[in-house]
């Protein structure tokens, strides 16, 4: 990218200064009295002339050969609305769209980690600008490709492959969406690597939100690990912060089974242990209800426990929880909760104190 960036500005530049022996000549003839008043305001944001950028029509392609040194692009958008800007060909490409005023908008090297044409799906206000496109690799002298601008309904999607890898920019205000498929029920880890702090929020195919994080273990970045069931899914990232853009990998991985292992627990029941250690640690239980019943889910332990009810592995918020039963206790208690017959979800999160037990104790104890 930092290729293509550089060849925009050098192209800025030449066409900004234009040819200096011709200005020169053509100075030397005017009158003085048209010379500019150096107290008039001068424009702080100069339009970039597009002279010299090859035209790109919406709608139609454009077939071009590459040889070695970056190209340059003017595309007018007469209407407002989400266009796709993608190339064709044999060849590793880049593409950065500008504003005429050298504003960044957007950039693209691959659609996915198994197409290494670029696109960039993006809402572009109705004027003209600037794309830069320059291969990957500086080596390469010699291809053949096409670029088409197409206008669509779909915002900024792209794929993602089970266990890979994407690379790819965004900007402040904007979101960028992947799609990616489950072919088997199990855990799954989606996160990114980047310098800024992004977002992540995971749905599935009815649009409903299944997983979320902001920071995870990685800093500022996202990290998503969470149980799904077979399907396809999107995650939107989306970033925070005051810049121009960012660059980011998503990786996602998918171990093909669930490194969640449910204990089970049945109404009017108690389930008894320890742990090993001190720290964080996060239990998981199966409660199977066999009929209508109000029940009271709760722990007895010296140390700090919060408690989560889940219609199903893969539900995003829970039916009910509690944190701390009081000021002076902390362990949880979900009281009154009717439930109907079925299987649910339990999550328990504990800190466990050095000086304090290790046991303690889980109660599904009838409401009477």
């Amino acid at each position: 990218m930092k290729k293509v960036l550089l060849i925009f500005m050098l192209f800025t530049m030449i066409l900004l200064t234009g040819c200096s022996t011709e200005t020169n000549d053509e100075d030397s003839d005017k009158n003085p009295t048209d010379v500019k008043d150096p107290s008039d305001p001068v424009d702080d944001d100069p339009i970039v002339d597009t002279g010299g950028a090859t035209d790109l029509l919406v709608g139609v392609m454009l077939n071009e050969v590459y040889n070695g040194d970056g190209l340059a692009y003017s595309l007018t958008i007469d209407a407002a609305g989400f266009y796709s800007i993608k190339s064709i060909g044999d060849i590793d490409l880049e593409g950065t769209l500008s504003d005429l005023s050298g504003g960044f908008v957007s950039y693209n090297d691959n659609i996915s980690d198994t197409n290494d044409d670029f696109e960039m799906i993006i809402y572009l206000d109705s004027g003209t600008y600037l794309l830069g496109v320059s291969a990957i690799d500086d080596s390469v002298t010699f291809g053949l490709f096409s670029i088409i601008v197409e206008s669509t309904s779909i915002e900024h999607v792209s794929m993602i492959s089970v266990n890979g890898m994407i690379a790819d920019s965004i900007f402040p205000g904007s979101t960028n969406t992947v799609e990616f498929d489950v072919p088997s029920d199990g855990d799954v880890q989606l996160y990114t690597v980047s310098t800024v702090d992004t977002h992540g929020i995971v749905y599935n195919s009815n649009g409903t939100v299944v997983a979320e994080n902001d920071n995870g273990d990685n800093g500022n970045d996202f990290y998503i690990d969470t149980f799904l069931e077979s399907g396809t899914y999107t995650i939107e990232i989306s970033v925070n912060g005051d810049f121009d853009y960012a660059d980011y990998e998503l990786f996602y991985d998918h171990s093909g089974a669930s490194l969640i292992t449910y204990e089970p627990i049945s109404v009017d029941s108690v389930v008894t242990g320890s742990f090993d250690t001190f720290g964080d640690a996060v239990l998981y239980f199966e409660l199977t209800v066999t009929e209508t019943v109000t029940v009271n889910i709760y722990t007895i332990s010296d140390n700090d426990f919060d408690g989560y009810i889940f219609a199903s592995k893969t539900a995003f918020a829970p039916i009910d929880y509690n944190i701390d039963i009081s000021e002076d206790n902390w362990n949880f208690m979900i009281d009154n909760l009717t439930l109907e017959p079925g299987t649910y979800y339990l999550e328990v999160d504990v800190y466990v104190s050095q000086w304090n037990s290790y046991y303690y104790e889980l109660h599904v104890d009838t409401v009477e």
